[in-house]
C-alpha cells in the first residue's frame, strides 16, 4: 500500500517543482495534496489523512510550528519533515521538540528532498518491522490458535501443519472433524477418549471444533443430542469433515442449521442434513402481497390488517429459507412505505432507519412478525393522522374561498379543482367536515350576508347582485325559502 504525502509551502514555485520533479511513485508515495499556508494545510490533512507532511516553518496565517503542534495532537502517527533556513535555527529546535524527525536545509533541491525521503522510508520500514515484531511477541499462543482456526473455518486455509502444531492435543489418529455452533456463553462439552474439542468465541456465537477419534456412529450422535438438550440451546451441526481443509464446509452448514433453528424456534440439536429442502414460495404469495398493497392504497386499513394476519399465517405454514422469508418481508415493507409516501407526499422517517437492516437483525420469525406488525400499525396511524390534517386544510381553504368570493359563481366543480380534489370526494368530505352539503353551506352564507345588507337599507336588486344571484326574482325565492319571509318584508322589519 502506498504512503500518502502532503506538501505545505507559501512559495508556488517550490510546490510545483516538488510536485513535478520528484518521482514519488519510486518511493511508494502518493502526493495527495499541496497547501500554501498552515490553515489550508490543516484542512487538507484532516481530509486526506496523509502519512508524511513536508512543511515550511515560516508561512502566513498559521506557521509551520503551530501546524506541527496541531498535527501532533490530532494525528500523532504522521511523520513531519520541515524546510529550514540558516536563520531559522531557533524555530527548527522547537520543531524537533515537537517530534519532527527530519529537516531539509534551504534552498530546497531535488537531491535534498530525495535524500530526506530515503531516510524517512528507511526509518518508517524499520519502525513498521519493530511494531510487527512487538505484536508477534505479545500475541499469545491461544490468540494465534484462534486466529488460524477462524481463518480455516472461513476458507482462508492457513498452513495445516502450523495449525496442527498449535492444537493442545494430537490429531494424528483423528477420523474426522465437525463444527457445532450455538449462541451463548461457553458450556461444558462431552469429552472422552473418542472425542475432543476446541472452543472458540465468534461475536456472540460459540463455535466448537469437534475432533472424532473413531468413526461417527449412533452412540456418538446420541451423546451430542443429549448434550444439546442438557444446555437448553439451539445447536447447529455441520457434516463430518475428513480433513482440516474441509472444515469450512462443516462450518457453513453449522451456521445455516443454527440460523434455521433460531428462525423457526427449534431448540436442541439440529444437523444441516436434517433440514432438508426448503419450500418454494406458494403460487398465491404474490396475490396476497398485491391485495395488501391495494388495501393500503385504498385506505382500507382494517381489511389490510386482516389480510396481513393471513399473510403471516402463510409464512408460518411454509418452511422457507430464512433469508428468502426475510426478503419477502423487506419487499412488502418497502412497498407499504412507498404507498404511504405516495398517499401523503411526505413521511416521517424517525422510526424507519434502513428497514432492510432492521429486519435482518431478527433471528426469530415470530419476533420479526411482531416487530413488523407494530411498524405497520405505526404507518397506518401516521397515515390517518396526516391525512386528517390534510383534509382539514383543504376544507379550510375551500371555506375561505367561499367567504371571499360568494358574490360570484361558485360551483362545486370549481372549488374542488382549486383544492385539487375529485368533486365527488370533495362533496363527501365537505359535508363530513361542516355537517352541511356544499350547496346548503354556500346558500346559507349568502343569505346571512344578504340580511346584513338589507338591514343597512340596500335595495333588494342591489343585494341580489352583491350576494351572487343573477336575478332579484331568484334571490327573493331562495331568501323566502330559507327565512320564511320575502327580502322586502325583512328589510322593512315585518
Amino acid at each position: 500500500m502506498m504512503l500518502k504525502a502532503v506538501i505545505c509551502d507559501d512559495e508556488y514555485i517550490v510546490l510545483e517543482g516538488l510536485k513535478k520533479m520528484i518521482k514519488w511513485e519510486k518511493y511508494n508515495i502518493e502526493l495527495v495534496g499541496m497547501a500554501h499556508d498552515g490553515i489550508e494545510a490543516l484542512s487538507l490533512i484532516e481530509e486526506t489523512q496523509p502519512d508524511i507532511v513536508f512543511t515550511d516553518i515560516r508561512m502566513p496565517g498559521m506557521d509551520g510550528l503551530r501546524l506541527i503542534e496541531r498535527i501532533t495532537e490530532q494525528f500523532p502517527m504522521v511523520i513531519c519533515i520541515v524546510f529550514s533556513g540558516f536563520t531559522e535555527f531557533t524555530y527548527l529546535k522547537q520543531a524537533i521538540k515537537l517530534g519532527v524527525i527530519d529537516y531539509i536545509e534551504k534552498p530546497v533541491t531535488i537531491e535534498k528532498i530525495e535524500d530526506a525521503i530515503t531516510r524517512t522510508m528507511k526509518r518508517y520500514n524499520e519502525q513498521k518491522e519493530l511494531k510487527q515484531l512487538k505484536v508477534e511477541q505479545f500475541e499469545t499462543h491461544e490468540e494465534r490458535l484462534k486466529k488460524q482456526t477462524l481463518d480455516l473455518l472461513h476458507g482462508q486455509r492457513p498452513a495445516t501443519a502450523n495449525w496442527t502444531r498449535l492444537l493442545p492435543f494430537s490429531i494424528e489418529d483423528v477420523r474426522g472433524m465437525l463444527i457445532l455452533a450455538y449462541d451463548g456463553t461457553s458450556q461444558s462439552f462431552l469429552e472422552d477418549d473418542h472425542c475432543k474439542y476446541l472452543s472458540l468465541t465468534e461475536g456472540a456465537r460459540q463455535i466448537l471444533v469437534v475432533f472424532l477419534y473413531k468413526e461417527m456412529n449412533a452412540m456418538l450422535w446420541d451423546s451430542l443430542f443429549s448434550w444439546a438438550e442438557s444446555i437448553g440451546l439451539t445447536v447447529g451441526c455441520g457434516s463430518v469433515a475428513p480433513t482440516p481443509s474441509e472444515l469450512s464446509t462443516s462450518y457453513v452448514q453449522a451456521i445455516k442449521a443454527l440460523k434455521h433453528g433460531r428462525y423457526f424456534k427449534e431448540t436442541g440439536f439440529i444437523r444441516s442434513e436434517d433440514i432438508g429442502q426448503y419450500d418454494t414460495l406458494p403460487a398465491d404469495f404474490s396475490k396476497q402481497e398485491k391485495k395488501l398493497i391495494d388495501c393500503f392504497r385504498r385506505e382500507q386499513f382494517d381489511v389490510f390488517l386482516q389480510e396481513l394476519n393471513e399473510y403471516f399465517n402463510t409464512h408460518h405454514s411454509t418452511i422457507l429459507d430464512p433469508d428468502v422469508s426475510k426478503g419477502t418481508f423487506i419487499k412488502l415493507y418497502y412497498y407499504i412505505i412507498d404507498e404511504t409516501k405516495a398517499m401523503l407526499g411526505d413521511l416521517s422517517t424517525a422510526n424507519l432507519h434502513l428497514p432492510h437492516i432492521e429486519i435482518q437483525r431478527f433471528d426469530s420469525m415470530d419476533e420479526l412478525i411482531t416487530w413488523l406488525t407494530s411498524q405497520f400499525h405505526e404507518l397506518i396511524a401516521q397515515a390517518q393522522k396526516m391525512k386528517k390534517q390534510t383534509r382539514h386544510s383543504a376544507i379550510d381553504t375551500a371555506i375561505a374561498h367561499i367567504k371571499q368570493h360568494f358574490d360570484k359563481d361558485l360551483t362545486l366543480q370549481q372549488v374542488a379543482e382549486m383544492v385539487d380534489m375529485n368533486p365527488t370526494y370533495f362533496s363527501f368530505l365537505f359535508k363530513e367536515e361542516t355537517g352541511e352539503s356544499y350547496i346548503k353551506y354556500v346558500t346559507k352564507h349568502r343569505i346571512e350576508r344578504a340580511k346584513e345588507r338589507l338591514i343597512q337599507g340596500e335595495t333588494v336588486a342591489d343585494v341580489s347582485a352583491r350576494v351572487g344571484y343573477h336575478t332579484p326574482r331568484h334571490f327573493s325565492s331562495v331568501f323566502k325559502k330559507h327565512t320564511g319571509i320575502s327580502p322586502g318584508k325583512y328589510k322593512d322589519g315585518e
